[in-house]
């Protein structure tokens, strides 16, 4: 179902949620790289671009039972610092939901937003 849950992602980028978006996006796709500080290749679920050339939307999408915490915004911005854009917004989205903790976090950064399936 990941893959599946990672193209309903992306439609609702497109979508409903088009609207709630720091800027217009023009394009999205998945993104594969290599890391040089760990020397692995690297993944993000969307990388999603609009007209100015130094912002992106980063998004990870996890298909699982249980929420989607700390740990997977960390590696999601870790990740998205592969990437040259200067200005970056993450997005979570996530079947089961997310943890009290990164609720909360998100709650006083601007700069993330949290997509639960059951609001998609």
């Amino acid at each position: 179902m990941g893959p599946v849950f990672e193209d309903i992602s992306r439609q609702w980028l497109w979508g409903k949620g088009y609207a709630q978006l720091p800027f217009p996006i023009l394009q999205s796709g998945r993104w594969w790289g290599s890391n040089p500080r760990t020397r692995q290749q690297e993944e993000i679920d969307i990388v999603a671009a609009g007209e100015d050339s130094a912002s992106a939307i980063f998004c990870e999408c996890t298909w699982r039972n249980e929420p989607v915490g700390e740990t997977e915004y960390r590696t999601l911005q870790q990740r998205s610092q592969l990437l040259p854009y200067p200005d970056k917004w993450l997005i979570l989205f996530s079947k089961a939901g997310f943890t009290d903790n990164l609720r909360q976090f998100a709650e006083q950064d601007d700069r993330l937003m949290l997509v639960a399936f059951e609001d998609m």
